[in-house]
């Protein structure tokens, strides 16, 4: 065997030893347990200038028992050993330390970087994104492209549509009650869909509320659904409700699906009906129009029994011809009738038959009567004779009372003027005269009456 023998000389001249047990390399003042300093620390000479730690590879590393925490080595081939036991983290050459365990990589390689773009995560806390003046922007293709708690929000970029409660959109904003599936295939209208249940009322189904936190209580709240109303018809709804919007304070209109419109009732049965919740008040109202317009030609209008409002027949504003009677008489008394106190007597010549056409009329009736007294029923005292309006045999309010002024050969005029409205049909009007008041006169006996004038007439009133 060869030997080197060195110079104790040589050897101090490449270590520097102090008292407190520290070692210098290249240098006379180590400041540490062992300082090595470069022999050439500058300049551009090729000499080599390091540290050269232990060489071996897998196999000698997994090989070796009792090593001391913190030793270091470099393995330079991992085509000896295998990747277990103490060498489960040697996969490739390089620096590794002991941990008490594993050889551990010095530099281990930087692990891969986790974030939105390719892993999911948890927030640990809440979060804030200060934009100040720059742009936040997605783009995408997919059709819910980005959603937010599955179907709460929902951007379908694939068709430029934002679904809420839903994650197909079938409109620019569409908005769905959870869970429902929406009909609509093709969408013609481009705006905003709305899809929700009914419980069969017109107080549910989708829509809005607008609230005006300006307005005095009661007023605050408007309130627009679609929905159906009792006879299951679909109806668009407008309606005021409490400030709360749990009651509903006033039906304002409705429209149905058969193209009905209501004022103040959810169940149209016209294609226009308005409720005024008045008796006798229509609820209609002309701005323009009132009692001191001028009369115009063209229909007049009125109401059937059911509030339907229809045309009349247009006639001139009295008219004395068709439909009406004339019937009169003067000079010497060549006729008379008896009355009683105990029926009526038709006054002679006043019955007239009329024909009313559809829609009805107003008629106007003038009566005239002058009569003389020819005999006194047996008793004493002027009694009470009463000439009353009959139409179709029942009598009206419409009469006139006059007392018998004497003895027989006196006279006595009766006269009455009135309107009344008949309905479409024929129709019979006349005069009946009765004693109301015997005032003396004997129940049963009769007052013969001769007729010295008399003049009814029945007219339309347009």
């Amino acid at each position: 065997m060869k030997k080197s023998i060195l110079s104790i000389g040589i050897i101090l001249s490449i270590f520097s030893m102090k008292a407190n047990a520290q070692v210098g390399i290249n240098t006379p003042i180590p400041t540490s347990t062992l300082d090595i300093t470069a022999k050439n620390a500058t300049g551009s000479t090729t000499n080599v200038d390091g540290l050269l730690i232990p060489r071996v590879d897998r196999q000698r590393a997994q090989s070796m028992t009792a090593v001391p925490v913190s030793t270091l080595i470099y393995v330079n081939s991992i085509t000896t050993g295998s990747q277990t036991g103490t060498a489960a983290n040697i996969d490739a050459a390089g620096y590794y330390y002991y941990d008490g365990t594993l050889w551990a990589k010095l530099n281990p390689p930087a692990p891969a970087s986790v974030n939105i773009y390719n892993a999911d995560g948890t927030l640990t806390g809440n979060r804030t994104v200060t934009q100040g003046a720059n742009t936040l922007a997605f783009t995408g293709t997919a059709n819910n492209a980005f959603s937010v708690d599955g179907n709460t929000f929902s951007v379908d970029a694939s068709n430029h549509r934002v679904g809420i409660g839903t994650i197909t959109p079938k409109n620019y904003l569409h908005i769905s009650e959870p869970g429902q599936t929406s009909g609509i295939t093709i969408s013609y209208v481009k705006g905003q869909t709305i899809t929700a249940t009914g419980a069969g009322s017109d107080a549910s189904g989708p829509g809005f509320y607008f609230e005006n936190l300006s307005n005095t209580a009661t007023n605050k709240v408007f309130k627009m659904n679609f929905t159906s109303n009792g006879n299951n018809d679909g109806i668009l709804n407008f309606e005021s409700v409490s400030d709360g919007a749990s009651n509903s304070l006033r039906k304002l209109m409705s429209i149905t699906t058969k193209g009905n419109v209501g004022i103040g009732t959810v169940v149209p049965s016209a294609a226009l009906e308005i409720n005024s919740n008045t008796n006798n008040i229509s609820g209609l109202k002309f701005s323009r129009l009132n009692s001191s317009t001028p009369v115009g030609t063209g229909q007049a209008i009125g109401v059937d029994s059911s509030g339907n409002v229809i045309t009349l027949a247009t006639v001139s504003n009295v008219t004395a011809a068709l439909d009406a009677s004339t019937n009169s008489q003067g000079g010497p008394v060549t006729q008379y009738f008896d009355v009683y106190d105990t029926s009526w007597t038709t006054v002679p010549g006043t019955s007239q038959t009329m024909t009313i056409p559809d829609g009805g009329k107003a008629i106007f009736t003038n009566f005239m009567l002058g009569i003389d007294y020819f005999n006194a029923p047996p008793g004493s005292g002027a009694a009470y004779y009463t000439a009353k309006l009959f139409v179709d045999g029942a009598e009206t309010n419409v009469f006139i009372t006059t007392q018998e002024p004497g003895p027989g050969g006196l006279q006595a005029q009766f006269s009455l003027s009135t309107v009344k409205f008949l309905s479409a049909g024929n129709h019979t009007v006349d005069i009946r005269m009765r004693r109301t008041y015997n005032n003396g006169s004997a129940s049963g006996a009769y007052m013969r009456c001769g007729v010295m004038s008399m003049s009814i007439n029945s007219s339309f009133i347009n």
